[in-house]
Protein backbone atom coordinates (compact mmCIF):
# COMPACT_ATOMS: atom_id res chain seq x y z
CA UNK A 1 0.00 0.00 0.00
CA UNK A 2 2.88 2.40 0.54
CA UNK A 3 3.63 2.39 -3.17
CA UNK A 4 0.40 4.07 -4.47
CA UNK A 5 0.79 7.59 -5.83
CA UNK A 6 -0.23 10.52 -3.21
CA UNK A 7 -3.01 12.33 -4.17
CA UNK A 8 -2.30 15.90 -3.71
CA UNK A 9 -4.99 18.32 -3.53
CA UNK A 10 -4.10 21.66 -4.58
CA UNK A 11 -6.46 23.37 -2.40
CA UNK A 12 -4.13 21.65 1.25
CA UNK A 13 -0.89 22.97 -0.34
CA UNK A 14 0.88 24.62 1.89
CA UNK A 15 4.49 26.52 1.03
CA UNK A 16 6.16 24.28 2.20
CA UNK A 17 4.83 21.17 -0.25
CA UNK A 18 5.22 23.64 -2.93
CA UNK A 19 8.76 24.66 -2.95
CA UNK A 20 9.22 25.65 -6.74
CA UNK A 21 5.57 27.06 -7.19
CA UNK A 22 4.37 25.27 -9.58
CA UNK A 23 0.70 24.26 -7.51
CA UNK A 24 0.57 28.05 -6.89
CA UNK A 25 0.92 29.19 -10.62
CA UNK A 26 -1.27 26.26 -11.43
CA UNK A 27 -3.94 27.04 -9.50
CA UNK A 28 -3.30 31.08 -10.36
CA UNK A 29 -3.74 29.74 -13.85
CA UNK A 30 -6.70 28.03 -13.64
CA UNK A 31 -8.19 30.84 -11.86
CA UNK A 32 -7.61 33.37 -14.09
CA UNK A 33 -9.29 31.48 -16.78
CA UNK A 34 -12.34 30.63 -14.79
CA UNK A 35 -12.96 34.31 -14.38
CA UNK A 36 -12.06 35.24 -18.04
CA UNK A 37 -14.75 32.71 -19.18
CA UNK A 38 -17.25 34.09 -16.94
CA UNK A 39 -16.54 37.15 -17.65
CA UNK A 40 -17.08 36.20 -21.66
CA UNK A 41 -20.05 34.10 -21.22
CA UNK A 42 -21.64 34.69 -17.61
CA UNK A 43 -24.15 32.01 -18.19
CA UNK A 44 -21.24 29.26 -18.79
CA UNK A 45 -22.02 26.44 -21.07
CA UNK A 46 -25.15 27.69 -21.86
CA UNK A 47 -24.32 31.36 -22.62
CA UNK A 48 -26.06 32.46 -26.23
CA UNK A 49 -22.92 33.57 -26.86
CA UNK A 50 -21.05 31.07 -26.32
CA UNK A 51 -23.52 28.73 -27.99
CA UNK A 52 -23.37 30.94 -31.06
CA UNK A 53 -19.38 31.02 -31.26
CA UNK A 54 -18.26 27.42 -30.01
CA UNK A 55 -21.12 25.16 -30.34
CA UNK A 56 -23.17 26.35 -33.68
CA UNK A 57 -20.19 26.23 -35.35
CA UNK A 58 -18.94 22.87 -34.57
CA UNK A 59 -22.37 21.21 -34.89
CA UNK A 60 -22.29 22.70 -38.20
CA UNK A 61 -18.96 21.31 -38.72
CA UNK A 62 -20.08 17.80 -37.98
CA UNK A 63 -23.01 17.86 -39.84
CA UNK A 64 -20.64 18.58 -43.28
CA UNK A 65 -18.34 15.88 -41.97
CA UNK A 66 -21.28 13.66 -42.00
CA UNK A 67 -22.16 14.47 -45.38
CA UNK A 68 -18.93 14.95 -47.16
CA UNK A 69 -16.62 12.07 -45.16
CA UNK A 70 -18.63 9.72 -43.12
CA UNK A 71 -16.98 6.41 -42.40
CA UNK A 72 -18.77 4.94 -45.68
CA UNK A 73 -17.53 7.80 -48.07
CA UNK A 74 -13.91 8.31 -46.25
CA UNK A 75 -13.66 4.31 -46.81
CA UNK A 76 -14.34 4.40 -50.45
CA UNK A 77 -12.19 7.08 -51.18
CA UNK A 78 -9.18 5.17 -49.50
CA UNK A 79 -10.01 2.16 -51.15
CA UNK A 80 -10.35 3.80 -54.38
CA UNK A 81 -6.78 5.12 -53.97
CA UNK A 82 -8.05 8.23 -53.55
CA UNK A 83 -5.83 9.19 -50.00
CA UNK A 84 -5.65 12.99 -51.44
CA UNK A 85 -8.57 14.03 -52.59
CA UNK A 86 -9.70 12.06 -48.53
CA UNK A 87 -7.31 14.53 -46.90
CA UNK A 88 -7.95 17.44 -49.27
CA UNK A 89 -11.92 17.15 -47.90
CA UNK A 90 -10.97 16.98 -44.19
CA UNK A 91 -8.97 19.72 -44.52
CA UNK A 92 -11.29 21.85 -46.35
CA UNK A 93 -13.91 20.31 -43.40
CA UNK A 94 -11.43 21.79 -40.65
CA UNK A 95 -10.40 24.76 -41.96
CA UNK A 96 -14.00 26.50 -41.85
CA UNK A 97 -14.10 25.74 -37.46
CA UNK A 98 -11.46 26.50 -34.74
CA UNK A 99 -10.82 22.57 -34.06
CA UNK A 100 -7.15 22.91 -33.78
CA UNK A 101 -6.79 26.18 -33.16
Amino acid sequence: MDNAPKIIDVYDLDDADDKDGQFKRLITARNRCKKSFVANFPIGFFDPGYVQLMRVPLASAHRLWVAELNKQKFGELLFQGKHLEAAQKALSIEAGTTFLS
